[in-house]
């Protein structure tokens, strides 16, 4: 696996128990929000907003042309759209959401699994508190990642992957991740290591065979937070997990 499986991931992305609760499941971790920075009502100052990005394939960064990619203002895979479009041949999109407001983007193309990513947050700048690009993985990848892990990705089941963040954006080393049903395993100098126990200096984490439903991510360790995540059978979905918080978003400066 070549070194952009962790490039292409840093340019994407607990109060409630262990996570694995069917309680704190059904309702995305239960809390509404907390640690420190971040606007966890929306911010001051919602108004429209372009989010503009490039589609790249997951592993190779190449451009998607051709993508289907649609935005929820309920921050869900599969809410109600609030804008939807086709990239262009570049992988060039242009949407529209609001300011200061979580939101998810979904993507698909031939040969992709349908992929999403959950909490990004844009400031009325249209700047990001966090990464914010939009990444599909392969089919191709998303069989190979589990198999050289040793395990294999059940049908009806979701995949789940994404970093444990500190409070300024940056990976922490040292930390484990509860996902309910999924099987969790972290990276080794970039590449799959089902050795190892915890997040190495990447943050990096993936639970194959999550349960299809609302539920909770946690970390615990180096890191302490929780982040709410729609685990969708046979896709693939991002999410961050960031110290001190319980939302899952890294809230731009202009949303405090």
């Amino acid at each position: 696996m070549r070194r952009l499986w962790i490039t292409a991931l840093l340019c994407a992305a607990c109060a409630g128990g262990d996570g694995s609760s069917d309680e704190d499941d059904d309702e995305l971790g239960g809390d509404e929000g907390g640690g420190d920075g971040g606007g966890d009502d929306g911010g001051e100052d919602e108004v429209p907003v372009t989010w503009s990005t490039t589609v790249v394939d997951f592993e190779s960064g190449d451009p998607v042309g051709g993508a289907t990619v649609s935005v929820t203002l309920d921050d869900t895979p599969g809410g109600s759209a609030a804008d939807s479009g086709t990239a262009g041949s570049e992988g060039d999109i242009d949407l529209d959401v609001q300011s200061c407001t979580p939101f998810t983007w979904s993507a698909q193309a031939t040969d992709f699994v349908p992929t999403h990513r959950q909490h990004l947050v844009l400031d009325a700048e249209g700047e990001a508190g966090g990464r914010s690009g939009a990444m599909l993985v392969s089919e191709q990848t998303a069989n190979l990642i589990p198999a050289l892990l040793g395990v294999s990705w059940e049908a009806g089941t979701g995949l789940v992957t994404g970093q444990v963040l500190d409070g300024a954006g940056e990976p922490v080393a040292g930390a484990t991740v509860i996902v309910p049903g999924g099987e969790v395993f972290y990276f080794t100098d970039s590449f799959p290591d089902r050795s190892r126990e915890d997040t190495s200096e990447d943050g990096l984490f993936i639970a194959v065979n999550a349960d299809a439903k609302l539920l909770t991510v946690v970390a615990r360790g180096a890191a302490d937070g929780q982040s709410p995540a729609a685990a969708v059978a046979d896709e693939v979905v991002f999410v961050d997990v960031i110290d001190g918080r319980q939302d899952g978003a890294a809230w731009p400066a202009g949303c405090d």
